[in-house]
C-alpha cells in the first residue's frame, strides 16, 4: 500500500462525520430551573428522558428530590430544533407548580404559526390554558400571557387570584406601542403586583408594577438596553440588566443602583432569591475565550463573585427562595446545586452521553437518524463511552473517547425502528431514535483513480472512486468487525448507480440541466476497511456540452430506496 494510500485511509477514518451538521453550544440538557425556598426541590424542563423509557421527541417537566426524579408532563417537540420554548416554576413550599410551551399549528393564530398552553398543577389537579403561566412564590397568583382565543384573537394579559377566582387584566392604553409582561419567570408577587414593561413610544420603556388596586411605573431613558428583569417577592425589588451591568429598583424610594458591571457584553439570564438580596448570573467573556460561569451578585455591591467553575461552562442560573442555594444548567450537560454559604457544589444529575452528530445526521435538527447494516459510524459528543447499544444488541465499538466514537452497525441487524442507547450513571438519556434500512448513503470523500490524492477537477473518462457508509449487504459476507478483503473483494447485493447533472451555459448565459448516466466500476467495501465502502465511476463523455468550460456538478449515485448526492467541478473536453 503506497503512502499516499494510507494517508487517504486515515483521512477518511478521521473524517467520518464530515457532512453532519453541528450543535450550537447554546444547548443544555436542562432549561427553566425553579427551585424551591428551601432548595431541596427543583422543578426543570428538558427533551432528555428517564433511562430505559421510551423515546419520544418533545420537551419534559420533571420534579427533583432527594428521594429522586419524576417525570411530570411530557410537552409538544419544540417548534424550531435547538431551541427552547419551555418555561417552568413553582410555589415556594413546592406544592404548586406551571409550566407552559410551545408548538406549531397548521393555520394556527399569529404569523409565527407557534400556539402556546400552560398548565398548573397543585396536589394533582391541573388547570390547563391556552396562553404561557407564570406563577407567584405562595402559589396564590398565576399570570397568563401570550394568549389566543379559539378565534385567534390575542388574548389580554389576565392576573388570577387561585383562592378567589377573581381575574384582573392591566388597562392597554394609554400605551399605544405595546404592553406586556416583562419576562416569563418571577414576574408575580406574593401580594399580587404584576411587573409590566410597557413601550410608550418606539425608544421609551417603561416598567410598571401593576395590580388591581393601582400601579408604580419607573421610566428608563432611552439609551439603556433593558434586557432582563425580575421583581421580588414581596415587591419592594425590581432587578434588571443590560448586557454588561445588573441593577436593582428601590420601589419604594425609585433609586436604581448598579450591583455589577462585567467587563464585555456578557451576560446571558440570572435569577434572585424571594427577597431580592442574591443575584445569581451567568455570564460570560467571549474576549478572553472564557465560556459562560455562574456569578453571585449581592444587592449590596459587593459582588460580582465567580463561583463552582466549570470547564464547559454554564447556560442557567436560579436562586432558592431563602439564597441558601444556586441551582446550574451546564453546558456538558449537568445539574449542580452549590451551597452559597460555603462555595460547596455538588452535581444533583450526572451529565448522561451527549451525541452532537452522527454520521450524515444530526439527532437534534433530524429526530430519526438512518443506520445500515455493516455501515461504520461516527458519533461526536460529550461524556460518550464505550458502551453503546442498538435496541438490546451491544455494538461493536471501534474507538472510543470521550468526545468521539465510532462503531459498526453489525451486518445481522434487524430492519426497522430502533434506537440507540449509551450506558452511564445519570438517570436520564438522550433519546436518539434510529431507523435500520436496507440502503442509505451517505458520502465520505472523493478521490482519484489512482489514489494520489482528492478529485476536486475531473474530466470525461477520468476514474473517481467514492468513499461512502450505508450502501448495506454484500458477497461474499464479511464478519463485522473485520477488514474488508482484496480477493476477492466484498461487492454490494443491491446494485448501484451513478448519475452527473450540471448547469451548462450557453454564450456565458446560464442554460439547461443536464445529467449523464456514469458507469459503476465497482461497488463494494473498500479493501482493507471496516464499514466503509468504495465505488468507483468513469466519468462520461458530455456530448453537446461546449469543450473546456467548467461546470458545478453533482453526482447522485443510488442503491436500492436510498440515494446521495455530493458535488465536484467537471470540465468537458
Amino acid at each position: 500500500m503506497t503512502l499516499i494510500m494510507r494517508g487517504l485511509l486515515l483521512f477518511l477514518t478521521a473524517s467520518i462525520g464530515i457532512l453532519a451538521q453541528s450543535l450550537s453550544d447554546s444547548g443544555s440538557w436542562f432549561t427553566s430551573l425553579a427551585p424551591s425556598d428551601d432548595g431541596q426541590v427543583l422543578y426543570f424542563a428538558s427533551p432528555l428522558v428517564l433511562r430505559s423509557s421510551n423515546p419520544t421527541a418533545g420537551e419534559r417537566v420533571f420534579r427533583y428530590t432527594s428521594s429522586g426524579i419524576e417525570l411530570l408532563a411530557t410537552l409538544a417537540p419544540p417548534p424550531v430544533p435547538d431551541l427552547t420554548y419551555v418555561g417552568v416554576e413553582c410555589s415556594g413550599d413546592s406544592v404548586t407548580a406551571a409550566w407552559w410551551d410551545a408548538g406549531v399549528q397548521a393555520n394556527s393564530p399569529g404569523s409565527s404559526g407557534v400556539v402556546f398552553t400552560g398548565m398548573v398543577m397543585s396536589k394533582g389537579n391541573t388547570q390547563t390554558f391556552h396562553s404561557s403561566v407564570a406563577l407567584s412564590r405562595n402559589g396564590r397568583y398565576a399570570v397568563l400571557f401570550n394568549g389566543y382565543d379559539a378565534s385567534g384573537a390575542i388574548l389580554p394579559t389576565t392576573l388570577i387570584d387561585r383562592v378567589t377566582g377573581a381575574e384582573s387584566s392591566p388597562p392597554s392604553a394609554p400605551y399605544p406601542y405595546s404592553s406586556n409582561v416583562a419576562g416569563n419567570r418571577q414576574i408575580v408577587t406574593s401580594t399580587g403586583e404584576l411587573l409590566l414593561r410597557r413601550l410608550l413610544s418606539s425608544d421609551d420603556v417603561q416598567l410598571s408594577l401593576w395590580s388591581p388596586t393601582g400601579e408604580h411605573d419607573f421610566d428608563f431613558p432611552p439609551s439603556r438596553s433593558l434586557r432582563l428583569v425580575k421583581v421580588s417577592d414581596d415587591a419592594k425589588r425590581i432587578v434588571w440588566a443590560d448586557f454588561t451591568t445588573v441593577h436593582v429598583i428601590d420601589v419604594t424610594t425609585g433609586q436604581d443602583r448598579t450591583i455589577a458591571t462585567f467587563p464585555v457584553p456578557s451576560i446571558r439570564n440570572f435569577g434572585i432569591d424571594n427577597a431580592g438580596d442574591l443575584v445569581a448570573a451567568v455570564a460570560d467573556d467571549p474576549s478572553a475565550g472564557i465560556p459562560p460561569q455562574l456569578y453571585l451578585v449581592p444587592v449590596d455591591g459587593s459582588g460580582p463573585k465567580a463561583i463552582a467553575p466549570r470547564e464547559h461552562g454554564y447556560r442557567e442560573a436560579a436562586v432558592s427562595g431563602d439564597g441558601r442555594f444556586v441551582f446550574g444548567a451546564t453546558l456538558d450537560g449537568a445539574l449542580v446545586r452549590i451551597d452559597t454559604a460555603t462555595d460547596q457544589m455538588s452535581e444533583i444529575v450526572t451529565a448522561p452521553p451527549t451525541v452532537y452528530t452522527i454520521t450524515g445526521g444530526n439527532p437534534s435538527v433530524n429526530p430519526t437518524v438512518d443506520l445500515v447494516p455493516g455501515s461504520q459510524y461516527r458519533i461526536t459528543g460529550f461524556s460518550l463511552n464505550d458502551s453503546i447499544s442498538l435496541g438490546g444488541t451491544t455494538l461493536p465499538v471501534l474507538l472510543a473517547s470521550a468526545n468521539e466514537i465510532r462503531f459498526q452497525v453489525p451486518f445481522e441487524a434487524a430492519q426497522g425502528n430502533s434506537s440507540l442507547h449509551f450506558t452511564s450513571a445519570s438517570p436520564f438519556e438522550q433519546p436518539i431514535p434510529v431507523q435500520v434500512q436496507a440502503t442509505a448513503p451517505v458520502f465520505l470523500a472523493m478521490v482519484k483513480g489512482d489514489f494520489s490524492g482528492f478529485a476536486t477537477n475531473v474530466s470525461p473518462g477520468d476514474i473517481v472512486n467514492f468513499y461512502m457508509v450505508g450502501l448495506g449487504a454484500v458477497s461474499p459476507p464479511v464478519a463485522t468487525g473485520a477488514p474488508a478483503p482484496a480477493n476477492p473483494p466484498a461487492v454490494v447485493v443491491l446494485r448501484v448507480s451513478a448519475v452527473l447533472s450540471m448547469k451548462v451555459f450557453i454564450n456565458k448565459l446560464h442554460g439547461p440541466t443536464v445529467s449523464f448516466d456514469a458507469p459503476v466500476l465497482f461497488a463494494g467495501l473498500a479493501p482493507g476497511m471496516i464499514g466503509i465502502y468504495q465505488v468507483t465511476v468513469r466519468m462520461p463523455d458530455t456530448p453537446g456540452v461546449e469543450p473546456g468550460q467548467h461546470f458545478p456538478t453533482s453526482v447522485l449515485l443510488q442503491s436500492g430506496s436510498g440515494s446521495a448526492y455530493t458535488n465536484f467541478t467537471f470540465t468537458a473536453q
